[in-house]
């Protein structure tokens, strides 16, 4: 059975997404291809959906030089609070956003090339929900988008 995320947005594309077991794709009509979200890895480069859905199991990616809004930037498993890893119970939304938030900020500059509170572009994530979490998904997509005209390469070392 696919997993599960729960998309938790500071931009528009990823609003209250959630990485849903079937059938739910990010991706709209268009170039690129649908991949499991699961799959995602630093410089893989999204278009957003054509509608936004509470839960999705595929985004699609596109060649960075294709127009897009969003980038993958990195993946980090979560921890508590404490710094130890959690396996047990789902530790909430509040204590994901705030574990995703924290995470992908710290290292938005390794691959952004810039601190995050001077950059032009801003960052949003991918967090795993309730039933993926059951199935083993501890994961946070750091994805990284612009509200502005869209990207035409990757913003990797851009400094922007």
């Amino acid at each position: 059975m696919p997993h599960r995320f729960r998309a938790r947005a500071l931009a528009p594309f990823l609003a209250a997404a959630v990485l849903a077991p079937a059938g739910c794709s990010l991706g709209g009509a268009g170039p690129g291809r649908d991949v499991s979200a699961f799959d995602l890895t630093a410089g893989r480069c999204l278009v957003p959906p054509d509608e936004i859905a509470p839960e999705l199991s595929d985004v699609r990616v596109v060649p960075c030089d294709t127009p897009h809004t969003h980038e993958a930037f990195d993946t980090v498993r979560y921890a508590a609070a404490d710094g130890t890893a959690t396996d047990a119970v789902h530790p909430g939304p509040e204590a994901l956003t705030s574990f995703a938030e924290a995470q992908c900020a710290r290292r938005y500059e390794a691959y952004v090339g810039v601190p995050y509170a001077q950059s032009e572009l801003l960052l949003t994530y991918l967090l795993p929900s309730v039933r993926g979490w059951h199935h083993g998904d501890r994961s946070v997509v750091c994805v990284v988008t612009t509200t502005g005209p869209s990207l035409t390469g990757s913003v990797q070392g851009t400094r922007r």
